[in-house]
């Protein structure tokens, strides 16, 4: 979620999100990562379940924004 949003408990991926969930890359969002978000926009949550296994599963997320986001 970003930091300070002006639409409270919005779902927002950072820009050029990378997304990795046992070492297999997901997309994290489904526009283009120049896009922002208008007022009533979200990002839906990424699918993870086919690259999950039962027990540890290890995910790795990078990206590159100057906002903040927690």
């Amino acid at each position: 979620m970003l930091l300070n949003d002006k639409v409270p408990f919005r779902m927002q991926w950072p820009h050029y999100a990378d997304l990795q969930v046992n070492g297999i890359a997901v997309r994290a969002i489904n526009r283009p990562g120049s896009q922002l978000l208008g007022a009533n926009g979200r990002d839906d949550g990424p699918i993870i379940t086919p690259c999950a296994k039962d027990g540890i599963n290890k995910l790795s997320l990078t990206g590159c924004d100057a906002r903040i986001f927690c």
